[in-house]
């Protein structure tokens, strides 16, 4: 702001006119002169101020401690003070705020300060409402933010349901085509060789009738694998299937199943190397695992050919680990069905005998290994398959 102009004749009709303030006092304070806008200002009448009051008088306390700290001293080194807001206390006890422009200067041989008064009271009311408005502002931004984030995370929930639901789809159609072939099948094959039996069991010789009960039975031992499986992936789909692991003996429970698949495995002429760490526990669901150990191992008997071998080997890995290794001596996995072995998306291939599968079995086995805190994985090549289990040990 420029500086203060110099003091105007009383007499001129403009001064009391002026749009701010006007106002002469001594040194200490006392008013010696004013126009009728700082008359009006203050709501007091001339003959009410003029060498009776002081210009602190009429400032609020906190101005007031403002003048004397730092507002007098400032204008006696300086000999000049502009645009301070003072607060005012009007004679009606209202406040107004105001900007205070104060120059020292010699008037008659005495020093006299000039003081020019800015009323801003309705600029601070403005200043105000623009802070409310920024505030308002700034919380509707931050709702919007809030908004927009709540909108992104909702979309990518959306986005995740529906490849949720796609993979649930191609599920379901998964599930009703091993429910409507591969379950049809073997039961209508059932049906046909029992059907068979019943119209010609007097006319077969023994020889027929043990060739047929042989496929009788080796059609309804995989029937009876795949309604397992499927009965076990309906429990997790449904999430009635949870781990209750618990220390188990590796030889204790391979055994039986070895015992299981021995007149498999010995029909194919395919030799099997059992080979465990001595006392190898595990701590896992003792028939999840079982369930990964006959999927396993009926798949390396299932590809590997006539003659061939299947050696299982069982260590501890680390203090809290142990592998399991079952490899097989087959051709190995075709890379397009490898990239999918372990989904409901994985094709079924028949074995070396023209064994028949449904292609879930492998999924069920990743599942309950990670449902009892384990991991597998395998690698293939044309000298056969070998599949790892990574279990929680018990030492």
């Amino acid at each position: 702001m420029a500086l203060l102009p110099p003091i105007l004749p009383e007499k001129e009709e403009w001064y009391n006119d002026l749009p701010c303030g006007y106002l002469t006092t001594s040194v200490d304070g006392i008013i010696l002169e004013v126009n009728e806008t700082f008359l009006k200002i203050i709501g007091c009448t001339r003959d009410e101020i003029i060498s009776k009051c002081s210009f602190q008088e009429f400032l609020s306390i906190g101005s007031k401690m403002y003048y004397e700290t730092h507002y007098r001293p400032l204008l006696q080194m300086q000999g000049i003070v502009t645009e301070v807001n003072l607060v005012f206390i009007r004679r009606d006890e209202s406040q107004t705020h105001a900007l205070v422009n104060t120059k020292q200067i010699k008037n008659k041989q005495s020093l006299v300060n000039q003081i020019m008064i800015f009323e801003i009271t309705q600029r601070k009311v403005y200043e105000q409402e623009l802070f409310l408005m920024k505030e308002k502002a700034e919380a509707l931004a931050e709702e919007l933010r809030i908004s927009n984030e709540n909108l992104v995370k909702q979309s990518h929930l959306v986005r995740s349901q529906n490849e949720r639901l796609e993979v649930l789809n191609e599920t379901k159609d998964k599930f009703f085509g091993i429910v409507c072939h591969d379950l049809r099948s073997p039961l209508n094959s059932l049906k046909s060789l029992t059907y068979l039996l019943l119209r010609q069991y007097d006319s077969l010789t023994q020889a027929q009738i043990s060739k047929m009960m042989s496929e009788l039975n080796h059609s309804l031992e995989g029937t009876i694998k795949l309604a397992d499986n499927l009965i076990t992936w309906a429990s997790l789909q449904m999430r009635e299937a949870k781990a209750c692991p618990e220390t188990v003996s590796m030889d204790e429970l391979l055994t039986p199943i070895l015992g299981i698949y021995k007149a498999v495995y010995e029909a194919k002429e395919i030799r099997v190397n059992y080979q465990l760490a001595d006392g190898l526990k595990v701590y896992s669901d003792p028939n999840q695992l079982a369930f990964i150990v006959r999927n396993l191992l009926s798949n390396a008997i299932k590809f590997t050919p006539v003659g061939g071998s299947i050696s299982i080997v069982g260590t501890y890995e680390t203090d809290h680990h142990l592998r399991l290794l079952i490899k097989d001596s087959g051709a190995g996995i075709p890379k397009h069905i490898a990239d999918k072995l372990f989904s409901m998306m994985a094709k079924s291939t028949r074995g070396t005998e023209g064994e028949e599968g449904n292609g879930i079995g492998l999924m069920l086995c990743k599942q309950f290994v990670e449902m009892n805190k384990g991991d597998i994985s395998f690698s293939t090549d044309k000298e056969g398959t070998v599949f790892s289990l990574l279990l929680p040990a018990n030492v």
